[in-house]
């Protein structure tokens, strides 16, 4: 953060996340949210059961009309910078049909799980890496693993986030696999992308 000034309107607004078209609060209150409901820390699902809608929960009215306060400016993001140090989120991996570039089954929470810490954790960039299965060969397996790893890019820059977040996006094919391509689901594991947090 920079030095304390009075600052205008928008200003204020960028500081409070909302003038820029990123609703930080949105982010937070989510990932809190799903963290309660699939971690269940202190029995939260016997107890509560359901987190109530950010729709239903927040109302900035009172922030959107403050404009006189004095506090910092907001920061923006240097991404030009090379990412050396991989995060605690560590890797997520989203899973694919197969033959597709299409997102399977429930990677697509994961990918707004991803998005809301991109959120959170502004400085940080990402590594984007494809995988297949050993169906077919090289020369169909490395576009497709490529086409994977683009697909994510292509979800997230659709949410806001900007290019220059991506560190390295690539296909690596066939030639990592994290699991036995002898089984149907180890084949499955195989097709992914593996994200990585880095700062």
């Amino acid at each position: 953060m920079g030095g304390s000034k009075v600052f205008n309107y928008a200003d204020g607004m960028q500081y409070f996340g909302m003038s820029d078209g990123v609703n930080r609060y949105k982010s937070v209150y989510n990932q809190v949210g799903s963290y309660l409901t699939e971690l269940n820390p202190f029995g939260f699902n016997e107890n509560v059961g359901k987190v109530v809608p950010y729709e239903e929960a927040v109302n900035l009215f009172f922030l959107k009309n403050i404009n006189d306060i004095e506090s910092t400016s907001a920061d923006k993001a240097d991404y030009s910078a090379q990412a050396t140090e991989v995060m605690a989120s560590g890797e997520w991996r989203i899973n694919f049909a197969s033959g597709s570039a299409n997102v399977q089954g429930n990677s697509t929470k994961d990918l707004e799980k991803i998005y809301n810490l991109l959120i959170q954790a502004e400085n940080s960039k990402l590594t984007i890496v494809g995988h297949t299965d050993n169906v077919g060969g090289d020369a169909a397996n490395v576009p497709l693993s490529k086409n994977r790893a683009q697909a994510i890019v292509t979800y997230l820059k659709n949410k806001g986030i900007p290019e220059s977040r991506f560190q390295l996006v690539d296909g690596k094919g066939a030639m990592d696999p994290v699991a036995d391509n002898a089984t149907e689901a180890g084949k499955a594991k195989n097709r992914r992308v593996v994200i990585t947090f880095l700062k």
